[in-house]
């Protein structure tokens, strides 16, 4: 699709654009808080809560970036969840 026509697709919709706008704001907002009042098992636990096949969509690295941890650090906490879940 054209940029032109997208720019007058959302010029016509700007509610739209202002909707999209405040729930990306708060998503964004959320994660912000999530990263410095939760550790990151309680962020891993909590993402896979709200995506539970979230191992087998996203590489490690990205799981690992998104959480703000290194790939290792991330393979740790996997383990961790694991063992908590079985136990």
């Amino acid at each position: 699709m054209p940029g032109a026509k997208i720019r007058e697709h959302f010029a016509s919709h700007s509610n739209l654009v202002a909707a999209a706008s405040i729930v990306m704001l708060e998503e964004a907002y959320r994660r912000y808080l999530d990263v410095h009042t939760l550790t990151p098992l309680e962020r891993y636990q909590r993402l896979k809560k709200r995506v539970p096949a979230l191992d087998e969509l996203v590489p490690v690295q990205e799981l690992a970036s998104y959480l703000s941890v290194s790939r290792r650090q991330f393979q740790r906490l996997r383990q961790i969840s694991e063992q908590d879940y079985v136990s």
